[in-house]
């Protein structure tokens, strides 16, 4: 996924495809990348979810990522579930948040923050909900 209209995409997009091909990456871009990524296989960003997503790379800015993390937050609740019921209870969460170097007492606060229906899970919604204020904060 990248930014609209911003010029450093057209020399990145087609070295970062060749890289990923090379590595055996199926690859999905959005409509915005699409004009610089020569026939790739493309979809709008909101049906992104709907595919099986390992690895998702984002050029832009802010803006550009909060659109990323909307668009596959299904995605990550799903990557990271263990028991395929949909949504992350707190064990799930601090797995999820070590992988980023956040601490066990850093992610049971954060947890607490995001579960704004206070039901003891984080569905897609509070999940990108909190990753959109994160970044607007």
């Amino acid at each position: 996924m990248s930014r609209p209209a911003k010029p450093e995409v057209a020399g990145t997009v087609p070295e970062l495809l060749a890289w990923l091909q090379l590595h055996g990456y199926r690859v999905i871009v959005d409509s915005e990348t699409a004009k610089y990524a020569n026939g790739q296989q493309q979809m709008p960003r909101a049906q992104m979810a709907s595919q099986p997503l390992d690895l998702v790379v984002v050029l832009g800015g802010d803006g550009t990522l909060l659109s990323a993390v909307r668009a596959t937050a299904a995605t990550l609740i799903k990557v990271a579930d263990r028991y395929g019921h949909g949504v992350l209870d707190p064990a799930e969460y601090r797995q999820l948040a070590a992988v980023y170097g956040t601490s066990a007492a850093e992610a049971e606060r954060a947890f607490g923050r995001l579960d704004v229906d206070h039901n003891g899970v984080l569905d897609t919604a509070e999940l990108s909900r909190g990753i959109s204020q994160f970044f607007a904060a």
